[in-house]
């Protein structure tokens, strides 16, 4: 109970004084620290102390969330929505906790929406440059956080998990800050911001190594190439990836004169030759997927591909590794067919967008920042076809953001006076002005 009042007084603090895209930023930071408490008999955790926030201060203070911006894609988004409702309702084991209408607003809040909001909510929130970089650093402050607990893990001898997680998870909750500090690496605001940054992508990329996972790992690979071909588009982009792989290859050079052959230390040579327990087990990790978790969940997908069955967790094979390891099977599983077609229709808008904003934004800095939010979208994407860190908080609450902060950005390339009259936030007077000035 201790960590709960700490959240509440930290989330009661931003919510007086903060704007509300802080407020909300702030939960994928509190999210590894956080658990679910139970208060009379309902189930919260900091989201829905964040969001309690979020609601308070449009009651107390309704100016600061006054908004013209068109949220992109709000009609996928929200027949999303709707679809996961109807399939949580009509999943039979769900049955039992929607027994009354404040029982089933509860739950449709819980598992259908909550996961959602950050998308909208981000898009709606975002006005200027301090809120989109706002929503990068919030993820890279969670990433950090956890990192002390993650290296010390490693350096016992074990596979880095981080506060609670998986080694897959601890992995996959790096892909999208890792992305965000390579943009503050080609656009710092100053040489002691990029520092800063540079320290926490090496402290990130320990902690990926001591995670041990090689799906995080490809998905890191996957937004790099993203991140380096959108960089190449400009004369700028590639002065800073020259500038990069030039200090990259005198770290790996001071590596290897005081530790040796990076490829033969441990943590290294478990992402090509696997470990001792997969050895065990009779095959990859890769190979257990396919054969004995995959064939088994596609099932269930046939058997209910419009709805799914309500939930990805299947006790029928046991207590643990009970889910499909794999986000789009787990979509599918859950709410059908139909709306994994919406998520993937959603996010690919995302991913269209900000590759359009990194060669039409209006401003240098949205480039850059437009690519490096794409690379981290399609890494998350990449991870997932081997693990489910979609359902992650951490992971899920930043790669909304992220998605909508790669929307925003493509949009304001799209219509740039709009944004510059929305975005920007400039009083009503000045806009009656400017669009009354001939030409």
């Amino acid at each position: 109970m201790g960590s709960f009042i700490a959240i509440v007084l930290v989330v009661t603090g931003l919510a007086v004084r903060a704007q509300p895209l802080t407020v909300l930023a702030a939960s994928p930071v509190l999210a590894p620290f956080s658990e679910q408490w139970s208060l009379g008999g309902v189930l919260v955790d900091s989201s829905d102390l964040v969001l309690a926030a979020l609601a308070l201060m449009l009651v107390l203070r309704p100016a600061t969330f006054r908004s013209r911006t068109r949220v992109p894609g709000f009609r996928t988004w929200f027949a999303l929505g709707l679809l996961a409702c109807v399939a949580y309702v009509a999943a039979e084991p769900n049955q039992k906790n929607i027994t009354d209408p404040v029982r089933l607003a509860y739950q449709l809040y819980r598992y259908c929406w909550k996961p959602l909001l950050f998308y909208p909510l981000t898009a709606m929130l975002l006005r200027d440059r301090a809120d989109f970089e706002r929503v990068l650093v919030a993820s890279v402050l969670g990433a950090v956080l956890c990192a002390p607990s993650a290296i010390s893990q490693g350096y016992a001898g074990l596979r880095a998990t981080g506060l609670g997680y998986s080694p897959n998870e601890m992995g996959g909750a790096l892909i999208l800050p890792l992305m965000a500090c390579l943009f503050w690496l080609v656009e710092p605001p100053s040489r002691r911001a990029r520092w800063l940054y540079g320290i926490a992508t090496l402290v990130m990329v320990r902690v990926l190594l001591f995670s041990g996972s090689r799906g995080a790992m490809a998905g890191a690979l996957a937004g790099g190439v993203v991140l380096v071909s959108g960089l190449r588009a400009t004369s700028r982009g590639r002065q800073r990836i020259r500038q990069l792989a030039t200090v990259a290859m005198l770290i790996l050079v001071g590596i290897t004169l005081v530790r040796g052959n990076p490829l033969e230390r441990p943590t290294l040579r478990r992402f090509v030759t696997g470990d001792s327990y997969e050895e065990q087990d009779g095959g990859s990790n890769l190979q257990w997927r396919r054969e004995q978790r995959w064939p088994h969940f596609l099932e269930q997908v046939r058997q209910h591909p419009w709805l799914g069955v309500g939930t990805d967790i299947d006790l029928s094979l046991g207590d643990a590794a009970n889910t499909p390891h794999n986000g789009y099977l787990s979509i599918a599983v859950t709410s059908g067919v139909p709306a994994l077609v919406l998520f993937l229709l959603l996010v690919a808008n995302a991913v269209r967008e900000g590759r359009f904003a990194s060669r039409r934004a209006r401003e240098e800095w949205q480039r850059p920042m437009a690519v490096a939010v794409s690379a981290a979208l399609v890494s998350v994407l990449m991870h997932n076809l081997v693990d489910s860190t979609f359902l992650l908080p951490p992971v899920l609450q930043s790669f909304w953001m992220f998605a909508a902060i790669a929307a925003r950005l493509g949009q304001e390339a799209r219509h740039p006076l709009e944004a510059a009259d929305t975005a920007m936030a400039r009083p009503q007077k000045m806009i009656r002005l400017a669009e009354a000035r001939p030409g």
